[in-house]
């Protein structure tokens, strides 16, 4: 199966509403792609990001923390942690930890990915805006409101640019 098949059928998944499929489909790509013999780097590690996306949206956050943190050791492996894969999945991450309410995990994470991208030149990016975004609602969840409000002007400012695009 291609990664374009892949994410297809996943889609097609999500359109009906089928929730035991998706989790069901997921797991079984999980399972054949860590196999021995098939080993598929890229549909693995597309499928542990969209099993622990899934799971956080379900609220089952420790499985999504579990599934997240082995796609970032193979995305380690496969692109390196210097790739903006490693960034993109690190925000993922975080959003899971700031969900259980693991502040500091969640700030290590988006420390991490902040400065990947910046190292990329990648600051005016939408996926950076997010990255700004997850930190700026961690600090107002420990109560930092000014810097949560600083940080999500800045993330406005990099969306509102790519709309006037």
């Amino acid at each position: 199966m291609t990664q374009e098949e892949f994410y297809t059928h996943l889609d097609q998944l999500y359109e009906s509403g089928d929730a035991q499929e998706i989790e069901r489909f997921l797991k079984f790509h999980i399972d054949l792609y860590q196999d021995g013999e098939t080993v598929n780097r890229p549909l693995l590690i597309a499928a542990l990001t969209e099993l622990g996306t899934f799971y956080r949206e379900t609220d089952r956050l420790e499985e999504s923390a579990a599934c997240l943190e082995k796609a970032l050791t193979w995305i380690a492996i496969v692109k390196g942690k210097d790739s903006m894969a490693y960034a993109t999945t690190l925000n993922n991450t975080a959003m899971t930890y700031r969900n259980m309410q693991k502040y500091e995990e969640a700030k290590a994470c988006l420390s991490a990915a902040r400065k990947l991208f910046e190292n990329h030149g990648e600051t005016k990016h939408p996926l950076y805006a997010s990255v700004l975004n997850t930190l700026a609602l961690t600090c107002m969840d420990e109560g930092k409101k000014d810097e949560g409000i600083e940080l999500l002007e800045k993330s406005l400012e990099i969306l509102n640019n790519q709309t006037a695009q």
